[in-house]
């Protein structure tokens, strides 16, 4: 796993977020779940920051920390994991570009979505990520339940966006990238970064 640049990002997001990607380590590799969790817990382990194996790499549980929110994706093309302090919460999306057809986005989105959205097709990973970190929180079941909001490009390689859930912005920031034809979406909810 690789550690994504996110410096443009830096003015942005909490310094503690750390997102790490691979296109070696996919979903058509044999025990690919298990092979993720023990990167992730080798990266871990390999700060000052030291936690329970079984809390990292028992595949029955979400994987948790005493200090970091923990999100984990993967598809056929690549797979990755988001870090982010306790005290904001983090959800990541990996996506092959070529998944999101207009049927599926048309399934999971609004029409006012489609249409104020500069790329509609990344809507998918956008409202993964999102649900990913906020759906505990606000009881949301589904990723056709948030909309997103406020698109804008936030620097040169990241689009930005907001989320609402039954009307109401939430607070957070989404931010999605498109690299080697795989989009890397995560959704940061905190209550510092608004």
């Amino acid at each position: 796993m690789q550690l994504v640049d996110l410096s443009e990002l830096k003015e942005f997001i909490p310094p503690s977020t750390k997102v790490y990607f691979s296109q070696h380590l996919t979903s058509k590799v044999k025990d690919y779940r298990q092979k993720i969790r023990t990167t992730l817990f080798d990266t871990i382990k390999s700060s000052e920051h030291f936690s329970s194996k079984d809390d990292l790499l028992d595949l029955t549980k979400l994987p948790s920390h005493p200090l970091f929110n923990i999100s984990i994706s993967h598809c056929p093309k690549a797979s990755g994991f988001a870090l982010i302090d306790k005290n904001s919460l983090i959800g990541l999306d990996i996506e092959d570009v070529q998944r999101p057809n207009d049927k599926l986005i048309q399934r999971i989105s609004s029409a006012r979505e489609i249409k104020e959205t500069p790329f509609p097709q990344r809507l998918l990973s956008a409202k993964e990520s999102a649900w990913k970190a906020v759906h505990q929180r606000h009881s949301i079941t589904t990723i056709s339940q948030i909309e997103t909001l406020s698109w804008k490009q936030a620097t040169q390689n990241w689009s930005s966006y907001k989320i609402s859930f039954n009307g109401q912005s939430l607070n957070g920031n989404g931010f999605i990238s498109e690299q080697s034809g795989i989009y890397i979406s995560f959704y940061i909810s905190d209550s510092t970064f608004a």
